[in-house]
């Protein structure tokens, strides 16, 4: 059962990207909590982790914690993305970037 208040748009492609939306946060932060609890000792059920996290109510344990999950996975990952970013980088050219053309003419970056 999932609650959505507000939805801010009511067509079927609108309602489809909000839910896909709530649950992309719901992996990312159940994964934050998971890494995190495995590095704490103190006891916090996921909701209240979840209220904490946005109230910015969370234990400095639990805080720390999110640090060294999310510095132990840049480590991990990180190194992978640095080269694609420097792929990414040498293979574009910003001195002349692509042009795309809408149907009216008009052309946009």
């Amino acid at each position: 059962y999932l609650n959505v208040p507000t939805l801010f748009g009511t067509t079927e492609n609108a309602v489809y990207n909000q839910l896909f939306a709530a649950f992309i946060a719901y992996v990312l932060l159940r994964w934050l909590y998971d890494q995190t609890k495995k590095q704490t000792n103190v006891s916090l059920s996921f909701i209240s982790f979840v209220r904490r996290f946005f109230s910015g109510q969370l234990p400095l344990d639990w805080k720390s914690g999110m640090a060294a999950a999310l510095f132990e996975y840049a480590q991990i990952y990180g190194r992978r993305m640095s080269i694609y970013m420097q792929h990414k980088e040498l293979t574009s050219h910003p001195a002349h970037p692509k042009r795309c053309s809408t149907s009216s003419g008009r052309s946009w970056m």
